[in-house]
């Protein structure tokens, strides 16, 4: 709905039905599984232009993501995933000047039900996490410098992503403490890319930074191996180095080389099924032809 010149409000209505089958015939036994989800998504947004330069928008809306079909089959087993569920509210300022293109959005999402890691379990499954809230700030600025090249950056800052409410089992023990951090959530991710770009060759130097996550939701610091052989513990933070070219030879013909990891950064990128070392320094050459 256009209000003015300035305002505009949006409101929309889905709804979504997901369904999964899983099947194995190579078993002795016919062995299926199957799951679904229904769900019904109101949204409402406004923007509201300030200037040539500076627009303000904010949007709430209902989001609905099924679980994947080996998450939520794993095994045969239908792991009794609820879909996640989540409220969410945000708001903030975008623009462009000259040559800059800049944003600033403030976020925040209220999960009845998120799907995290399990860690401990036999079948590195996941599982229903419960309540939780994330909220927090996420930042964008491009700059064209001239002669070819551009700056683009993005920041994500998280403060809050923590577990609402403890988790008990059984025995009234409790499993998962009110407002410890939800798993493989960093504080900080951050993105920075300088551009070039001439004729048909386009490249890219980009910089990438992680946060600390931690893997479990008692939150432990230390990596240590359990009686079972699981790891658990906090991933430390990591930066990397990639660089990418494309020359187009002409629209059905381009060579495309790429390296990741330039300055062969050591670091854990998961404890999901165990010590999962990141990537080493890798290059790639490719041609791509279109017919």
């Amino acid at each position: 709905f256009v209000m003015s010149d300035r305002l505009a409000i949006t409101a929309g209505l889905r709804v979504e039905s997901y369904e999964q089958m899983s099947k194995n015939k190579r078993a002795a036994t016919d062995n299926k599984a199957d799951t679904s989800n229904t769900e019904v998504l109101p949204g409402l947004g406004a923007t509201y232009q300030i200037n040539p330069a500076l627009q303000a928008f904010a949007s709430v809306y209902k989001a609905f993501s099924p679980a994947l079909n080996s998450d939520a089959l794993n095994g045969l087993e239908d792991q009794q995933l609820d879909a996640e569920r989540s409220i969410n509210i945000e708001t903030g300022l975008r623009g462009a000047r000259d040559q800059l293109t800049y944003e600033l959005t403030f976020f925040r999402m209220d999960f009845d039900n998120q799907i995290i890691p399990a860690n401990s379990n036999s079948q590195f499954q996941r599982t229903n996490g419960g309540e939780t809230l994330h909220q927090g700030l996420e930042a964008a600025l491009g700059w064209e410098l001239g002669a070819g090249f551009t700056l683009t950056s993005s920041a994500t800052y998280i403060p809050d992503a923590e577990f609402a409410g403890a988790r008990r089992d059984a025995n009234g023990n409790v499993t998962t403490p009110d407002g410890n951090r939800v798993t493989y959530v960093p504080e900080w991710v951050t993105n920075l890319s300088l551009e070039y770009k001439t004729g048909k060759l386009r490249t890219a130097l980009s910089v990438h930074h992680t946060g600390e996550q931690y893997t479990d939701v008692l939150n432990t610091k230390p990596i240590t191996e359990s009686t079972s052989g699981f790891f658990t513990g906090q991933i430390d933070s990591y930066t990397l180095l990639d660089l990418n070219a494309v020359y187009e030879f002409s629209k059905d013909l381009s060579l495309s080389a790429s390296a990741k990891n330039l300055t062969d950064e050591r670091y854990i990128a998961s404890l999901r099924q165990g010590i999962y070392v990141g990537t080493e320094r890798s290059i790639d050459v490719g041609v791509r032809f279109k017919f």
